[in-house]
């Protein structure tokens, strides 16, 4: 089933596709038949049992023009699903006939050189301006081709909607102006405008009743809610304005250029993804109103090395800080703080961890969750084996844990008999000041001889046991 495989391999390029952080994967149907490039099921529109029309699902990703036949099997094409044309990376063309309704808001996600979309003249749904998609009122953008060779352009007064995922990873699009008319961005007033890395701002026309621009960046119009930041904007240091409660789900993602972001102290909410994928992003302060962090609000963060989530924060969605492979440390000042998922901080190598334990086959956390003893966050900590240690107080380690896993085991005696070999071969000393529970017999230096005292220790207790 093609249709699955490319499911799975967009699931994947999530981890490093900035365009996709907002998007829900759907279900997929497995009677799937192939037709010229592409592949389709049969659709029953009425719910009756009886197929009576076409679903396109996936195209072959080899194509570099893409015509929609209006009719296979003798029964109309009427349907495009999401994700057809994803990683169809020489695409630059796609003709849609007159006899499609419906057209997902992702079919044309990861398309990257598409540079034209047509539309049959004699469709009563859709239609095509300047290669770019409407719905037939032109009151509906639905998508705008990522690699059209456009660098300014203005959405025609009339269109009132936005659709998700409608600017999308634009490669050329310097700058976007929105008119008055335009009342709503995506399904959620998010996702509209993602992943568009040359794109330094968004305009929006004085007399727009639902948004406004400040410097180039897109906000609801009483300025509380911050709906997107262009990636493409060269300044390192950001501030948020004042007025500002809310930031959109995506808000900043993508923003590798932004060192610094100093929010307001009215902010009482993060949406998903709001800052994923930042990776310059080395300095954030959360102000004291937040009450909640969505899932992967910092996804990626490679460069934030210490964060402190202020008491008011009542819950912190899943794999918020999945990635962060330079995080340290994390404070959680809420002693009943709810934690959502296993991976709040996880990472498949990094992320509050710098080391592999190769005789335990597993990845050694170094960093340390600070937190009110008793709390959800000791409870994650300890859950998660990440070390711990209660706000005000300093983490003194477990003496003889050598590779800093916060235990006593075998592989602090493994690792040290490396360290020391490795050290040798490369005229290096290993000092009792570099690895201080190392020097576990006490005499101020890190030797074979503490080696050789875990693993005696380590088989007393095991005899006692």
């Amino acid at each position: 089933m093609k249709h699955v495989k490319k499911i799975l391999s967009i699931t994947s390029a999530l981890l490093c596709t900035v365009g996709l952080l907002g998007t829900q994967f759907p279900e997929v149907n497995a009677a799937e038949n192939v037709y010229g490039e592409f592949t389709y099921v049969l659709y029953d529109s009425n719910n009756d049992g009886k197929n009576d029309s076409v679903e396109i699902t996936d195209c072959d990703e080899f194509v570099t023009r893409a015509d929609i036949p209006d009719e296979i099997e003798g029964m109309p094409v009427t349907r495009i699903k999401d994700f057809v044309f994803a990683f169809c990376f020489g695409l630059t063309e796609i003709t849609i006939p007159d006899s499609v309704i419906f057209i997902d808001d992702a079919a044309f996600n990861i398309c990257v050189s598409l540079e034209n979309i047509n539309v049959s003249e004699n469709s009563n749904n859709f239609c095509s301006l300047d290669g770019v998609l409407f719905n037939k009122e032109k009151t509906d953008l639905i998508k705008y081709p990522s690699a059209k060779k456009t660098e300014r352009y203005t959405i025609s007064n009339g269109v009132t909607k936005i659709s998700e995922n409608a600017f999308e990873d634009c490669n050329n699009l310097i700058e976007l102006t929105i008119p008055e008319s335009v009342k709503y961005m995506g399904n959620t007033g998010e996702w509209a405008i993602s992943g568009s890395e040359k794109l330094e701002s968004i305009n929006v026309s004085e007399n727009n009743a639902d948004f406004c621009s400040v410097d180039g960046v897109l906000f609801n119009k009483d300025c509380t809610t911050l709906i997107k930041y262009p990636i493409g904007k060269t300044e390192t240091e950001y501030t948020v304005k004042e007025s500002v409660t809310k930031i959109g789900g995506g808000a900043f993602a993508g923003c590798y250029i932004l060192e610094s972001i100093i929010l307001p102290d009215k902010i009482n909410y993060i949406g998903e993804f709001g800052f994923s994928n930042c990776r310059g992003l080395k300095t954030i302060n959360m102000p004291d109103k937040l009450t909640s962090l969505g899932k992967y609000a910092f996804w990626n963060c490679t460069s934030l090395n210490g964060i402190v989530i202020p008491e008011g924060v009542t819950n912190i969605g899943e794999n918020t800080f999945f990635c962060c492979e330079s995080l340290k440390s994390i404070t959680i000042k809420n002693p009943k703080c709810e934690i959502y998922g296993y991976n709040l901080l996880y990472n498949y190598n990094n992320t509050i961890c710098d080391k592999y334990d190769e005789v335990n086959e597993e990845y050694i956390y170094t960093g340390i969750i600070y937190g009110h003893e008793n709390s959800t966050a000791q409870a994650y900590a300890e859950k998660c084996n990440i070390k711990f240690a209660v706000i005000g107080t300093e983490y003194n380690g477990v003496k003889g844990d050598a590779n800093g896993d916060g235990k006593l085991r075998a592989s602090d005696a493994a690792f040290i008999a490396k360290t020391l070999a490795e050290a040798s071969v490369k005229g290096e000393k290993v000092t009792a000041e570099n690895y201080p529970n190392a020097d576990f017999n006490g005499d101020g230096k890190v030797t074979a001889a503490d080696a050789a005292a875990i693993a005696k220790y380590l088989a007393e207790q095991s005899i006692k046991k």
